[in-house]
C-alpha cells in the first residue's frame, strides 16, 4: 500500500477547492436553461462560451441576460429592471472603418429604458420596436445589451455600460445587401443620464458607520500659479511635441496600454492609431476614437512613456506645467 504525505494530501485538497472555487460566467437563456461556463467573446448576435463539455455558440435572441464571474452553485443574482429606467443623451461616433452610406457621419441620440425595454429616437425614426434589454451586474455598474431591428433596415445591437450617469459602449449595425452578402458598420457611444436615479442597484450596501476622531481642519491649499503667455506658448508647444511623438510611436509599429478619464468613468485599452486629431483605444467596451482635447496632460505624459518616447521630451512638458 502506497503511502500518501500530509503535505501532498493537502495540497490535492486545497487544489481541488481552489478548482471548484473558480469564477464562472453563466447564460440565462429565454426557455429557461442555464449554460456555465467561460465567455471567451460576445460578437455580433452571437455569444462564445467555454463549458465543462466544450465550446458553444449561443445566438444573442435566445439569451435572456448573462451574469459574469459568479461561484459554481450560488443563488442567481436579480436585477431590479424597473431601477434600471431612464433617459440618455448619447454621441453615436462611427468607426473607422465604416465605408457604407450613412455610417460615417456622426449622430446625435437619446437612448430610453422604460421597464427593461430599450428605444432609442433615430432607431423609433426606422421603425425599430423597443427590444428587452439583458442586464448583467458588475458591481457598481451595469452592462446592457440589447438587440433592435426590423426586415426593411436590419439589425443594431447595443451593448453598453451604465455607470453612474455615464454611459460608454458600442454599437453594432447589420443587414443582409440586395446582392445576398452582409454589411455592417461599428460605432462608438457616450452619454450622460438626463432622467431617472444613476445605477446604483447593485452597489453593495455601505458597511457600518464607525465613530471617528473629528477631522483637524486644515488650510487650504494654495492656488496654482498662473501660467504667462510665454509659459502658455512653452509648454503648449511641449504638448504638440509629445503627441506628435507618440503619434510617429504608433504608426511604426508600437500598441501601448494606457488609462484614460471618461467623466466618472475610467478606461483602460491599447492603442492601435494615434494622430493629430487623437487616438484609437481598444477596450473592453469596444473601440472608441478619443480626441487630444479630452485627454489630460497627465494622461498624454503616461502614454508616451508607454510609448518610450524620448526623456527628454517627457522632461520637457513635465517642467513646463
Amino acid at each position: 500500500m502506497r503511502y500518501v504525505t500530509p503535505i501532498l494530501l493537502a495540497a490535492v485538497v486545497m487544489v481541488g477547492h481552489a478548482e471548484r472555487a473558480e469564477a464562472l460566467d453563466r447564460v440565462y437563456m429565454k426557455n429557461g436553461t442555464v449554460v456555465e461556463g467561460r465567455i471567451l467573446k460576445t460578437r455580433f448576435l452571437q455569444v462564445f462560451i467555454e463549458t465543462s463539455t466544450g465550446n458553444r455558440t449561443i445566438p444573442m435572441n435566445t439569451v435572456d441576460r448573462v451574469e459574469r464571474n459568479v461561484q459554481p452553485g450560488s443563488a442567481a443574482r436579480t436585477i431590479d429592471r424597473a431601477a434600471q429606467d431612464g433617459e440618455w443623451n448619447v454621441r453615436v461616433t462611427p468607426g473607422k472603418n465604416n465605408t457604407l452610406r450613412h455610417t460615417t457621419q456622426g449622430y446625435d441620440d437619446t437612448f430610453t429604458i422604460t421597464g427593461g425595454m430599450l428605444t432609442t429616437k433615430v432607431s423609433a425614426q426606422y421603425k425599430f420596436p423597443p427590444a428587452r434589454c439583458r442586464f448583467t451586474p458588475h458591481g457598481a455598474t451595469v452592462e446592457v445589451v440589447a438587440e433592435l431591428g426590423n426586415r426593411k433596415h436590419g439589425k443594431s445591437l447595443y451593448t453598453f455600460t451604465l455607470a453612474g450617469k455615464k454611459l460608454a459602449g458600442t454599437l453594432e449595425w447589420g443587414k443582409l445587401g440586395e446582392d445576398g452578402k452582409p454589411k455592417s458598420a461599428q460605432f462608438t457611444l457616450l452619454g450622460t443620464q438626463t432622467k431617472g436615479a444613476p445605477v446604483a442597484s447593485v452597489t453593495p450596501p455601505p458597511a457600518t458607520a464607525k465613530k471617528r476622531p473629528p477631522t483637524p481642519v486644515r488650510a487650504a491649499a494654495p492656488k496654482p500659479k498662473e501660467l504667462t503667455p510665454e509659459q502658455k506658448a512653452k509648454r503648449d508647444a511641449a504638448v504638440a511635441a509629445l503627441r506628435a511623438a507618440i503619434a510617429s510611436k504608433v504608426a511604426g509599429g508600437a500598441r501601448p496600454k494606457s488609462s484614460f478619464k471618461l467623466g466618472a468613468t475610467s478606461i483602460r485599452g491599447t492603442v492601435t492609431a494615434a494622430g493629430a486629431d487623437g487616438v484609437t483605444v481598444r477596450s473592453p467596451m469596444g473601440s472608441m476614437s478619443l480626441s487630444w482635447r479630452g485627454i489630460s496632460v497627465n494622461e498624454a505624459v503616461a502614454l508616451g512613456r508607454a510609448c518610450k518616447v524620448d526623456a527628454a521630451l517627457l522632461r520637457a512638458v513635465e517642467s513646463a506645467r
